[in-house]
Parts: C-alpha cells; structure tokens; sequence
C-alpha cells in the first residue's frame, strides 16, 4: 500500500463515521464519542503499523509523511464537503419527489371522492318520487278495487 491507498482509507473512515453522523438523528455524548474515537482508532493503528515492523513493513514511515502533506488534508475536506454537499442534496431531491408523489395521490384520491359523490347525486336525482296509490283510479290508497274485479263485475 502506497501513500494514495493510506489516503483513500482515511477518507473512506471520515466520510463513513460522518455520514453516520448526518443521518443519526438523535445524539448523545456515547454516540458523538465513538465515531470521535473510531477515526482517532483508525490514526492510532495507522500509527502503530507505520512505526513497528511486527506487523507489516509496507506502512513503514508511512504516518508522518502522509501527515507533513498539506494537499492531503485540502482533499480530504475537500471530498467530505464535496460528498456532504452531495448527499444533502440527492436526500432534499428524494424528499421533494416523494411530496410530490404524496400530493399526485392526495389530488387522484380527492377526484375519484368526487366522482363518488357526483354519481351518488345522479342515482338520487334519477329516482323518481312515484308513491303507489292502490289499483283503482278514484286516489284512496289501498280502497280501490282492482280493474279485474270491476271487468267481472259487469259481466
């Protein structure tokens, strides 16, 4: 491993602990206190494999020289606002969608509700307000006779 793969697993712990960070939305002094102390775990190995051997001789001497360089720290903030930045905004632009999704269903849901209560109007203007009288034409209800019984009547 080289100085650029040292680099890019430093900013891979930073981004990591702090999109974590981001999308926690409760904090407390426990959870604020280990990712501070999971990036500082990653510069206390990345210390102690760069300046013993027992381990590995490819990180030797690694640690200071990656730190004397001014440019890594610019790109490391440079990458993490950069990927802040990003992911802010994809998170603002899913939320904007998912309201407008939410407000598409809301309309379809209130038109079909009209609809419903238009066609409920229609049926009750189509009834008719007929009340039956009997079978007779004289108007009392239920006293007439029926048109058959009058036929045999005259026979």
């Amino acid at each position: 491993m080289d100085l650029t793969g040292c680099f890019l697993v430093q900013t891979i712990v930073v981004l990591v602990n702090l999109k974590i960070m981001v999308q926690t939305t409760n904090h407390t002094i426990w959870s604020v206190s280990s990712q501070v102390l999971t990036i500082l775990s990653f510069y206390a190995v990345f210390f102690v494999l760069s300046y013993t051997s027992f381990f590995s001789t490819t990180l030797r001497g690694f640690f200071p020289i990656l730190f004397e360089y001014r440019i890594q720290w610019l790109l490391l903030c440079f990458f993490t606002i950069c990927y802040m930045l990003i992911d802010t905004g994809l998170q603002t632009i899913d939320e904007y969608i998912f309201n407008k999704i939410e407000e598409l269903e809301y309309a379809e849901d209130m038109s079909y509700q009209s609809f419903v209560e238009g066609e409920k109007r229609h049926r009750q203007a189509r009834k008719t307000g007929y009340k039956h009288t009997g079978f007779g034409f004289d108007g009392d209800a239920g006293n007439d006779m029926l048109i058959t019984e009058k036929i045999r009547l005259r026979l």
